[in-house]
């Protein structure tokens, strides 16, 4: 039995889906505005389409509605709640897909987490996240009500190739914006090393937001639209 509460291993990834599935992820404090038990919509829809796991991180009161719509979705063997972790970069690092259907979001800091860890997102337009999310470039943006628009979304990312374009560039830039904009909420700091892991053109960053708390990445190859 894994412990998900505490870091996650490499060993314990290979527990979280089948080997040919498509790993799709979705990390918040599950309260309504994140729509958890949507997610779970999204996911049944994806699923007949792309062979995939949908895997939840974090823990919140609308936890027990998701549990029960896959319940009611028979996804019993499809679904894994992890419950909060103290690091998650393990998770984000061997996703797929990263969806993000918020009603409103500040800033969205899980979406920018998985776009260093070298993922797409699929999120609503809302709030700060068309600051952090390159629609098209780094993912998909799309209304907040646009559910089956995400579903499809979605699908085109997981049955698409990566580019070999990493998301450095990307992701510096979005944090870049936000320090620029002076917005005291989401005032976040880039800190970086100029190392080319293993010759990929993978960088080895950390950013830090104002409580100093950190998330340690390294840039992989992230989807683009053409």
């Amino acid at each position: 039995q894994c412990d998900w509460s505490s870091d996650v291993c490499s060993s314990d990834l290979q527990k979280l889906a089948p080997k040919d599935d498509r790993i799709i992820v979705h990390v918040s404090n599950f309260r309504r505005l994140k729509r958890v038990p949507d997610v779970v919509r999204m996911f049944d829809t994806i699923r007949k389409s792309v062979p995939c796991t949908l895997v939840l991180v974090g823990d919140g009161p609308d936890r027990a509605e998701a549990e029960s719509e896959v319940e009611r979705l028979g996804l019993h063997d499809k679904v894994r709640f992890l419950g909060e972790l103290s690091d998650v970069v393990a998770v984000l690092q061997a996703a797929d897909l990263f969806v993000l259907p918020s009603t409103t979001e500040s800033f969205g800091l899980s979406a920018l987490e998985a776009m260093a860890c070298g993922v797409p997102v699929v999120a609503s337009k809302v709030g700060g996240l068309p600051e952090v999310v390159v629609d098209g470039e780094t993912g998909s943006l799309l209304a907040e009500d646009d559910l089956e628009g995400m579903v499809a979304a979605a699908i085109e990312i997981l049955t698409d190739d990566f580019s070999s374009e990493t998301s450095w560039e990307l992701v510096d830039q979005a944090t870049g914006d936000v320090i620029a904009s002076g917005d005291p909420d989401t005032d976040f700091t880039l800190f970086t090393w100029d190392v080319d892991v293993d010759g990929c053109g993978c960088y080895d960053f950390t950013i830090f937001d104002t409580f100093g708390s950190g998330i340690h990445c390294s840039t992989a190859p992230i989807w683009r639209q053409d």
